[in-house]
């Protein structure tokens, strides 16, 4: 809620309706004002939420089925129950899962973060089929919580297309981050991942940022990640 909050929710409405996004997945939203002005904004008929840790999905695609799991794990130096949302899409004739999720923030973290992943993992597994992971992951691609994803049978599409990139999605020249209680390192901490056997299947030929350039007034978004069309 930093900022000129309300010039940002239109700048982000506005980018949203030219981007078109098929799949939405969307972290710290805690009530249904924002997913009511996309929904009424983009052609995302079915929509699924968890608000109290901030987690919605938006699609165009049918929800066969959805499930909120609670981390087990808990971080000793944060006050916030931290929680993934899953929902099975049916896409033509293909299902995909989708996770939605939002990791422990702070850096001293890592073991957490890194538990936290295991028991991503484990809760995707228990859905059988391909998936796409999404979400602030508050790591960096090296962290053994996102090696642990990779090592799992998923593949960064951001680093698939940009392998020479950063790809910032923590950028200290960006105006509300320098407002954060703790200076952070740029880093690129917000990721998805795609299933590595259905990516060969379905290539993916396009990941970008997005949102992370200022509006003709000089407004900002928070940062977003783009992927490819799927089938």
């Amino acid at each position: 809620t930093s900022g000129p909050y309300q010039e940002r929710w239109d700048f982000f409405l506005e980018e949203l309706r030219r981007l078109e996004p098929q799949i939405l997945c969307l972290q710290e939203v805690w009530g249904e004002g924002l997913p009511e002005q996309i929904k009424k904004n983009l052609n995302t008929k079915y929509f699924a939420a968890s608000y109290e840790p901030g987690l919605v999905i938006l699609t165009q695609y049918p929800i066969l089925s959805q499930r909120i799991s609670q981390y087990k794990v808990r971080s000793a130096v944060e006050n916030y129950d931290r929680r993934l949302l899953i929902v099975r899409l049916k896409i033509g004739a293909q299902k995909l899962t989708i996770a939605n999720t939002h990791w422990s923030w702070k850096p001293e973290d890592s073991e957490t973060r890194s538990r936290q992943a295991e028991e991503m993992l484990q809760a995707i597994e228990e859905m059988s089929g391909p998936a796409l992971l999404a979400g602030d992951f508050n790591d960096v691609p090296e962290s053994p919580a996102i090696q642990k994803i990779k090592r799992a049978g998923y593949q960064d599409l951001f680093q698939l297309i940009h392998p020479a990139e950063r790809g910032l999605t923590w950028d200290n020249t960006h105006p509300f981050v320098q407002t954060h209680e703790v200076k952070l390192p740029d880093r690129r901490i917000d990721f998805l991942f795609l299933d590595r056997t259905f990516l060969r299947a379905h290539p993916v030929d396009t990941c970008a940022g997005v949102f992370n350039r200022p509006s003709a007034h000089g407004i900002y978004r928070d940062r977003a990640m783009a992927n490819g069309d799927l089938p």
